[in-house]
């Protein structure tokens, strides 16, 4: 048990270690979440304004807006996703989905696909210029 215990937490902060790298390629990347392959998130890092606009609201707006984005955004990109990396056979594919000023773009992080590197874009990004950063970084 101790052991599972000590691998979960090595995964934990490799995942968070890439969510930190990801954050810091551009400041127009404003989230970065790893999901499984249900959509579950499982690690996920935030611009800091993102948290100091929440505190100087009072309210936690960012809860609505968090189950929102991931019923809208996040499993149907999965979906979709999922469809076309079986045509494709690339794992370092990225898929953007864009619902009305939102981007999201979605890669999987191992070979085996079963998790996935979820990246928001602040709506003025160009996902064409900020994508071959990523896949440089990670």
């Amino acid at each position: 048990m101790e052991e599972l215990k000590e691998k979960r937490n090595d995964d934990d902060i490799f995942l968070h270690g890439i969510c930190y790298v990801v954050l810091c390629v551009d400041s127009r990347i404003k989230f970065v979440g790893i999901v499984d392959s249900n959509g579950k998130l499982l690690i996920g890092k935030y611009r800091e304004e993102i948290k100091k606009q929440k505190e100087d609201v009072g309210l936690d707006i960012c809860n609505i807006k968090s189950s929102l984005f991931y019923t809208s955004l996040v499993l149907p990109g999965l979906k979709i996703y999922k469809r076309r990396i079986k045509k494709v056979r690339n794992s370092s594919y990225f898929k953007v989905v864009e619902f009305d000023k939102i981007k999201l773009a979605i890669a999987p992080l191992s070979g085996r696909i079963d998790r996935y590197l979820c990246v928001y874009l602040e709506p003025s990004a160009s996902y064409e210029e900020i994508i071959p950063k990523i896949k440089e970084t990670v």
